[in-house]
Formats: structure tokens, sequence, C-alpha cells
């Protein structure tokens, strides 16, 4: 049925990037939206700002487009919201995507989503990082 991470795991991942850098609060935001609320990559690097609201009290994903088009509500967990907030909060981001390129100088490249072209591309313009 798939391959799960156990609670250990995830833990682990979450806790494997360097904080004090731009670069690594942005990579512990990504995968803190990836367990926290189960995207998919591309629903991840498609996420912007106006996204992250506070319904009923609660923080969610709001209309989020996913597979096939459908538009659906993702709850989101407070330690997810706080691991969003820091990066925000470091990076200036407060409108547009919310994960974006960071430079090999740990500046932001632009308003472009993470990866263009998927999360997978590269986001360094040097070969030192």
């Amino acid at each position: 049925m798939g391959n799960w991470l156990s609670q250990k795991q995830a833990q682990t991942l979450l806790n494997t990037r360097d904080i004090a850098t731009p670069k690594g609060l942005r990579d512990c935001a990504i995968i803190a939206v990836l367990l926290g609320c189960g995207l998919r990559r591309s629903e991840v690097a498609a996420l912007t700002m106006a996204h992250v609201q506070q319904r009923d009290g609660r923080w969610v994903i709001l209309d989020l487009v996913s597979k096939h088009e459908r538009v659906r509500t993702v709850p989101m967990p407070m330690w997810t919201k706080v691991a969003i907030d820091t990066w925000t909060a470091r990076a200036g981001v407060t409108e547009g995507y919310l994960f974006r390129p960071v430079h090999c100088g740990d500046e932001l490249r632009g308003d472009s989503p993470v990866g263009e072209g998927g999360m997978a591309a590269s986001t360094t313009v040097c070969g030192g990082c």
C-alpha cells in the first residue's frame, strides 16, 4: 500500500535541516507541509501566501487545486504553521509564492516558485552550495 514513515523517522527528517540558514528554514517548512498536511510536491511548489488562512479558529490551506483539478481545503497542524511563519518572517515573504528559490548567499531569488519545473530542480546558482 505504500511506504510510510514512522513518527520517529518523520521527526528525524524534519530535524535534519540546518535552520540557521534561510535555505534550511525554507526546507524545514517544506518538509513540515509535506508531512503535516500530506501534500504532493507539485501542490507545495504551487502554494501561495493567500492559500494559508484561518477558518473557524484553525489554520488551513484553502482552495488548494490538486490532482484532476479538484479544489480542497486541507487542515494544517500548528507545528506546520509555526515552521511556515518562521520561514516567511526570516525571508520577508508577505505575498506571492510561499516557497521560493534561495541563492548561495542566502538571498531569495525573485517571486517564482521553488524549482519552477518541479521541486527537484536545483535552487542554487553556483557549484559551491
